[in-house]
This record gives structure tokens, sequence and C-alpha cells, in this order.
């Protein structure tokens, strides 16, 4: 049994009782004392770790990333450095050469704004590949690229309908053109083949680490499918222990599907899914709306149409009331935390008539989340916190990007400069967690993520994921009143994910008898300046008291 013994430093615990710490002595997989140096254990067989001014602080958790789309990064088609569609033409041929006996081409990071409103064409792949289907999705994950054998394979023609939860851009004459977006994507996905069980456990142990170096060592997977190759192997991960950091996942919960039985089938999968606290399946996801940025964001005002004006067009609402209010009921009945996607106004709407649906029938608790809320309406944070919501916010986005000009066109400035309004949250009592959206979010960094929800600005230190107009880049989103404290954004990113991942109990801060998942940094972000936070860098990251990424053997 490890026993280690920190001092010379600071020891920020994110614990009301005893903010700060002395030293820290650590037993096996847990804390054993937090105080002053001269009440430490005096025990020879404790390796004492001189942290050299350095500082410790609860490690950081995820609470909404997609593990399962690395999997088009790490094996597939990266195309999230191109811009134009030569760019695309030239990436995607490289990769079938390289890849000759492909039975599948899948990728990730297309970027709407370099094609047109119908986005971009099939005739580009099916020139470039046409006997085995390719599917790349957009960099924001709600839509696809696919090629004609793609559609083939999926029997999508000019005859299929598209779900309400979903479209299939088509030609005039009503044949595909290459795009399908939101639900309808779920015809693709199932019908070409998926990563292996071996595949996905390759890939998710160097995401863990890379995540590791971040200081990450909890996550929480928002999209993997029940009974899937990607939940077998982080099963078979956590059985053989090389899982560095808490694991949890969702079911995803379809509109266009019967809500009794997807309810039954989780349920079923639950028994087999839930491992430890090393891997678990304890909630199920619905998907209310997409996107603003390509139009599928389900707002409560409609998008302005081309001169300037209110259209009619509010988005896509993927469910129907009664059958969100069915769906999110049946889910807590039988005991699942529910996480709702909510992007517009209009979406966070529905998501709050369906929780307070559940609770009018005597259902209440469960810590259930909705993610994202780029908007809100006056009335809807007080409705959030009556019914103890637990928003899943996401910083880094909180920023002036080029998705921020392309959004003026269609929303207009009002709208646009009251997105992400992580600190009314905040300051409504609501307890937040933090998730990145990763890979959408190409570099989720900690601290970049907290210093940009306390200045609403792009740090200089660092390229967001999308490309910045460069005479705007450093300006502000929003109101000052917007800004987040330094405690709250801290708060967000341990022990409030740690809550919406109902493992408060034993992580997200630090304290006696806690597990010891904590990082070493190389400065004490509560003295540094606020545009320094995001160059803070990780020294180290332990999870329950193993260290597993040390800076120095990199």
């Amino acid at each position: 049994m490890n026993r280690l013994l920190f001092y010379n430093g600071r020891i920020r615990t994110m614990d009301s009782d005893r903010p700060e710490a002395e030293c820290m002595a650590v037993e096996g997989e847990r804390i054993r004392y937090l105080g002053d140096l001269k009440g430490a254990p005096g025990d020879e067989e404790y390796e004492k770790i001189d942290l050299a001014g350095r500082t410790i602080m609860p490690s950081f958790i995820d609470a909404h990333l997609h593990l399962g789309m690395t999997m088009d990064v790490s094996l597939g088609l990266d195309l999230t450095e191109c811009e134009t569609v030569e760019d695309y033409r030239k990436k995607i041929k490289e990769h079938v050469r390289e890849n000759p006996g492909a039975e599948v081409i899948k990728g990730f990071g297309w970027h709407d704004r370099s094609f047109g409103d119908k986005g971009p064409d099939k005739k580009i792949l099916d020139e470039i590949v046409s006997h085995i289907p390719v599917a790349l999705a957009a960099d924001s994950l709600h839509s696809l690229w696919v090629n004609s054998r793609a559609l083939e394979m999926a029997g999508i023609n000019a005859k299929t309908e598209d779900l309400k939860s979903g479209s299939i851009e088509r030609y005039h004459d009503g044949e595909p053109s290459g795009v399908i977006k939101e639900d309808c994507m779920t015809f693709i996905s199932r019908a070409i083949p998926d990563y292996s069980v071996d595949q996905y456990k390759k890939v998710f142990e160097e995401q863990i680490s890379y995540l590791n170096t971040l200081g990450f060592t909890g996550f929480y997977d928002a999209k993997l499918e029940v009974n899937s190759n990607g939940i077998e192997a982080l099963k078979e991960l956590a059985r053989e222990n090389k899982l560095k950091g808490y694991m949890q996942c969702v079911y995803f919960m379809y509109p266009f599907m019967d809500i009794d039985k997807q309810i039954s089938s989780f349920v079923e999968a639950r028994k087999r899914d839930n491992i430890s606290d090393g891997f678990s399946v304890n909630s199920v996801k619905v998907m209310l709306d997409g996107v603003i940025e390509s139009r599928t964001g389900y707002l409560k005002e409609p998008y302005l149409d081309s001169d300037g004006n209110p259209g009619s067009y509010r988005g896509i609402a993927e469910w129907e009331q009664e059958d969100l209010n069915k769906g999110v009921f049946l889910a807590m009945k039988n005991g699942f935390q529910v996480e709702a996607h909510c992007i517009g106004d209009g979406a966070l709407e529905q998501a709050i008539k369906a929780f307070e649906y559940a609770e009018s029938r005597g259902l209440k608790g469960r810590r259930n989340k909705i993610s994202h809320i780029e908007l809100v309406s006056d009335g809807d944070t007080e409705r959030m916190k009556a019914l103890e919501i637990v928003p899943c916010l996401s910083p880094y986005w909180a920023q002036m990007d080029d998705l921020y000009f392309a959004m003026l066109d269609f929303v207009g400035k009002e709208r646009a400069d009251r997105i992400w309004p992580v600190n009314s949250l905040i300051r409504a009592g609501l307890i937040c967690s933090t998730g990145s959206d990763y890979p959408i979010t190409e570099v989720p960094n900690p601290f970049v993520g907290i210093e940009i929800g306390m200045t609403r600005k792009i740090p200089r230190s660092y390229h967001p994921w999308a490309v910045m107009k460069p005479f705007e880049a450093y300006k502000q989103l929003g109101p000052d009143s917007e800004k987040a404290g330094l405690y709250d954004m801290v708060k967000m990113y341990t022990s409030g994910s740690a809550y919406s991942m109902h493992m408060d109990h034993i992580t997200g801060s630090l304290k006696t008898g806690k597990n010891a998942d904590f990082i070493i940094a190389d400065k004490d972000i509560f003295t540094a300046p606020t545009e320094e936070i995001s160059e803070t860098k990780v020294v180290s990251t332990y999870f329950k008291g193993r260290q597993v990424y040390d800076a120095r053997e990199r």
C-alpha cells in the first residue's frame, strides 16, 4: 500500500470546512490526513513529497464528453484543419490511398462554414471512393456527410421520409444530396460497420491517458449506444483495472422508437453494465434539439430570414412534448437520472416542462441534468432551480469565435450577446457542472475553460476549436454580469461535476476519508492573474492515490 505525504506547497481542497491545508497524507486509495505539518503522520513508511511551492487541488471531472466520437479522429479521417472544398478533397484522397483495404471510411471535423446552406455534396465523395461507405461527422456532431454507397446501405433514397427529429438534405428532385442531420444519422450508423471492441479499448485507453495529462480523472460519455461495442470495451477495461478514472455513460433514448421498449432495454442492460464506481450506466439521455450554427437549435422566437427579419422557422424540436413527458417520467420511475441536450431556449422550455410533469406525478431528485444551455428565457432559471436541475455548462464556448459572427445573421445581436449565460445560472444558486463536449472542443484544457468563464474572452495562449476573426477575436462576449468568479468555475470542474455524477461523496474535493483524486499544478491559480490561468500546467495527476500522469516522464 502506498503512503505519501505532500508538503511545502499550497493545498486547495474545495471543501468549505477546510479550504486550505499545509500538508496532505495519502494512504492507499484515500486521503488519511489534511492539516498542519506538525500534526501529520510521522510514520517512517510514508514517502515524503516536497511540492517545492507548487499547488495541489482536486482533479477535474468532465461531465459531458464523447469518447466514442474520438474513434473517428484516432482511427478515421481527421478533417478539423480543413477549410476549403479543395482541402477536404486532398485530405480524403490521402486517406483513401493510405488505407487501401478499408471496409468503411469514417471521419470527423468538417465545418458548416466551408459549404453552402445545403452543406457538402455526396458527389465530392463519390468521385474519390464509391465502392465502400463513407460517413464523415461535422465538427458539431449534428450532421453526417456521406457518399452514395453509405446511403444505399442505409436504404436512404428519394422516397425515404425525414424524421421529425432529423432531416435528409436533398436535391430539387428529392434525391439525397449527401448530408444527414440529427436523428436521421442513426440510419447510417446502424447500417455501416462499427469499430471492434479491441479497437475501442485501444483508443479509449489512449484518450483517457491524454485527458489525465490535462488533470481529469472523471469522465461522462454522453452518446454511447445501449449494447454497443463501445460500452463493452469500457466494461472490459474496468474489469481489467485499466480505466485511469471514473467512467459513466448514458443510454440514448430516441423519439422515433417505442419508448416503453427502450426503457425496458435500458433496465435490462443496466444489470449487466454497472461494474463498479470505475464504470457505470445510470442515466438516460434525450436530445431535444440540434445546434444554432446549423439552424437546428430549437428557439422560442424564429430565426431571422435572409433580409434580417423574423421568419417563421424556429429550428427542430426533436420530441413532441407528450412523448418527452412520458419518456422522462418512465426513465425517472425506473431509477435513471435524465440528461437533456438543450441548445435553444425552446428546447430548454420543453425539458423543464417534462421534469415538471414528472414532479407533478411524485418524482423528484435524481440530479437530472440539462446540458449546454446556449439561450435561456426569463423565468426558466428559476424553474430549473425549483426542480433542482444540474446544468452541465460548456464555458469553453463562451467567447467570440467565428460561430458567434455567423450566428448574428440568423439570430441577431441581442440574442447572440446573451448566449452561454454561465454566471446567471451560478448566481441563481444552481449546482452547476461542466462538460467540454470533447472532441468538439479540440483541447479540453480545464484551465482554459476556467479563464474563459471568468473573462468571456479567448485566452491569448489558446487557439480555440474554431477559426477567429483576426480583428474581433479578443473582444468580450456579452455583459460583465456573465463573468463568473474563480471559486465558482473551479467548483464546476470539481465538486459540481462530481455531484452531477452522484460521486460527490467520494471525489470532487479533498477531504479526509475521500478518494485521493488530485493534481499538482505548477502555479496557484487562486493567486495568479486571471489572464494567466489558462497557462497553468499540470505536473502530476493522481487517481485513487495512484499517479496516472507525471509530466517529468514526457
